[in-house]
């Protein structure tokens, strides 16, 4: 087994941390969500400059290394290179995934966003590619502008015997993630799940149990 997906190997719980120049986690704060049962991290920056995004992801990839937690740069090959991240998140407009793996070399782990069959599809034969994010499954805050692809996406890709790894993500909650689950989906990617909860922590754990009570 290679080095990539071993990394990815029982990776389950997938949290996306958006932030702007008006939202900021604390640190203190993402690291006790990190702490509490989180597999992966994935970080989404808009409109910081490109020196203070930086520092703020030399500082999460510290804590993210000290609970074994995956580290994920969005969009930003530069910046996941810069920062010594396990890995790059691209959607379908980005860096084509050839020249994200010229830049981050074979180690680094990509995932790429798929929104139906046909890019899933596309996904499953690159040799680039390490993971896919399918969605969004359900409506989201997060991108509430996103044509939804709904249950049947998932449906289909679980049809496909060999697929790289798939996260459902969009509008993926503690009281939805059950049908996921039970269509045979093995891991999910959530945010405002978590940071729109009145306990973000306690938002984690049910997520977890939940994840793991499904095997």
């Amino acid at each position: 087994m290679g080095l990539r997906k071993k990394l990815l190997q029982n990776r389950r719980l997938y949290l996306i941390i958006n932030i702007t120049s008006k939202q900021r986690p604390s640190l203190h704060r993402l690291e006790a969500l990190i702490g509490s049962g989180i597999d992966m991290v994935q970080i989404r920056c808009k409109g910081l400059p490109d020196r203070i995004f930086l520092d703020y992801c030399f500082a999460l990839r510290k804590v993210s290394s000290s609970h074994n937690v995956l580290f994920i740069i969005n969009d930003r090959a530069d910046i996941a290179l810069a920062s010594c991240a396990d890995g790059l998140h691209i959607g379908q407009k980005d860096i084509p995934s050839h020249l994200a793996r010229k830049i981050l070399g074979k180690e680094k782990i990509i995932g790429l966003s798929v929104t139906n069959k046909r890019e899933f599809n596309s996904a499953k034969c690159d040799k680039n590619i390490d993971y896919v994010g399918a969605g969004p499954i359900f409506k989201t805050d997060t991108k509430p502008d996103a044509k939804i692809a709904g249950l049947g996406l998932i449906k289909e890709v679980l049809k496909e015997k060999r697929s790289p790894p798939l996260f459902a993500i969009g509008g993926i909650s503690v009281e939805n993630a059950v049908k996921l689950l039970d269509l045979g989906v093995k891991g999910i990617a959530v945010s405002s799940a978590v940071f729109g909860a009145k306990d973000p922590i306690k938002a984690v754990r049910r997520l977890r149990k939940i994840l793991h009570d499904s095997d």
